[in-house]
């Protein structure tokens, strides 16, 4: 057992978060052609508090070294809870995505 803070129950499923994460990259992908993935990131802090957060890893062209943006609406790196994380992630892909054009098109014939 954990003598720093007892174990508690996750708030989701990992394969639900992974899915959600997945989909959000796949989503980002299609409309804006921006291949990258998100990585979630726990912060534990010395009052045993816990922040959720998700960055999403990208390189905006072939040559470009990888960037990193936090999806936390005010730009910092603490969503909180994973819910709240998972809440962010869908705002900074829909806003990502609004309006945009998919980066691909199939020709009919």
């Amino acid at each position: 057992m954990n003598m720093i803070s007892p174990i508690r129950q996750p708030e989701m499923p990992a394969i639900e978060v992974f899915e959600r994460m997945a989909a959000a990259a796949q989503r980002m992908g299609d409309a804006i052609g921006i291949d990258g993935y998100f990585r979630l990131a726990y912060e534990v802090h010395k009052n045993g508090a816990v922040d959720a957060s998700i960055h999403h890893w990208y390189k905006p062209d072939h040559y470009a070294f990888p960037k990193c943006v936090t999806t936390c609406a005010d730009g910092s790196y603490q969503n909180g809870t994973l819910a709240n994380a998972l809440d962010e992630l869908d705002r900074y892909v829909a806003e990502k995505t609004a309006g945009a054009a998919p980066a691909y098109s199939v020709a009919a014939e």
